[in-house]
């Protein structure tokens, strides 16, 4: 029991002070994945404002993002003819 503890509680402590981070066994799991950034622009190049409802919830950092959320903000943006979707340096437009 004692030993079960002990592992649970140093597998994590080792992880956290790993050079290469995030580490999956570590507190920080998610913390450094960066954040997705989206600009949604219409016909006339002005910035839309997106409603945080279409996709609350569903932009979790660790997962990429750059194949599914243009298209999606796409079909539920009114108005919206470009979309550009950032995250962790790489970038994808797509046309509506």
């Amino acid at each position: 029991m004692v030993l079960a503890i002990a592992v649970q509680v140093l597998v994590p402590l080792v992880a956290l002070f790993s050079p290469d981070l995030p580490n999956r066994g570590g507190f920080q799991m998610y913390s450094a994945l960066g954040t997705v950034r989206m600009t949604v622009l219409d016909d006339d190049g002005h910035r839309l404002r997106v409603d945080p409802d279409l996709f609350a919830g569903i932009v979790r950092p660790e997962l990429s993002w750059l194949d599914a959320l243009p298209d999606y903000l796409c079909k539920h943006v009114p108005d919206a003819a470009t979309v550009e979707v950032s995250q962790n340096g790489d970038t994808r437009r797509a046309t509506c």
